[in-house]
């Protein structure tokens, strides 16, 4: 089996189990190598000062996840969930905390 589609495979399973979605802060526990287990991610070689470091995951991509920059999922450890946005109920229709304002002025209309 080609060994980024076994990364892929590998991947999706770990962001599954972890609960790993846009928002969720991660840290980066170690140093990778360019292509390591089949990643397309560039390493960080020596850069020991990525250690430690935690980002958001802004992109899950099928071969790399992006929080800070590209990075495979295995040198990740879930620090924390993205807090659930709290839902407003207007007139039997659910809205987001983000949107309520836009659904409040075509309710007004």
């Amino acid at each position: 089996m080609d060994i980024k589609l076994v990364y892929k495979i590998m991947q999706a399973e770990w962001v599954r189990i972890n609960d790993v979605k846009i928002g969720t802060t991660v840290k980066i526990t170690r140093l990778y190598k360019t292509d390591e287990m089949g990643c397309d991610a560039d390493g960080i070689g020596d850069s020991n000062h990525w250690i430690g470091k935690e980002f958001t995951v802004n992109r899950i991509q099928d071969n790399h996840i992006v929080a800070g920059c590209y990075h495979p999922f295995f040198v990740f450890e879930v620090v924390r969930q993205p807090e659930p946005e709290k839902m407003l109920m207007v007139r039997g229709k659910e809205y987001s905390e983000s949107t309520i304002a836009n659904a409040l002025q075509e309710y007004a209309k």
